[in-house]
């Protein structure tokens, strides 16, 4: 069995990843239909900011690493986990990229 993931999106702020997969068998007609496979659209994404938001919370809370940097920034931009966009908690991205919210602080800290 061959399994494909695609649309392989990661969460606003955790390390959370949503992708879609299918599995295609080892044979003849599983090899063409990976050949001829194409992907639903749009890619799955999940609107639930406020876990994302929690999330963020809690990382503050327990001072992780995520947590004291996206702390100093959000400090010294003038910011609350509650004063933030929506956008900091609802905008998907590719995986290993940097959040919206560390690029949008980064940018209001930034002289």
């Amino acid at each position: 069995m061959i399994r494909l993931k695609y649309q392989i999106r990661q969460a606003p702020v955790s390390q959370t990843l949503l992708y879609r997969q299918v599995d295609f068998a080892l044979d003849a007609e599983g090899i063409a239909a990976l050949w001829h496979f194409r992907p639903l659209l749009p890619p799955p994404l999940a609107d639930d900011w406020v876990k994302e938001r929690d999330y963020l919370d809690q990382q503050l809370k327990e001072k992780s690493k995520l947590g004291q940097k996206l702390g100093e920034l959000m400090y010294l931009a003038g910011y609350t986990v509650f004063t933030l966009p929506k956008e900091a908690f609802s905008t998907w991205r590719r995986p290993g990229e940097k959040s919206w919210l560390l690029k949008f602080l980064q940018q209001k800290t930034s002289p």
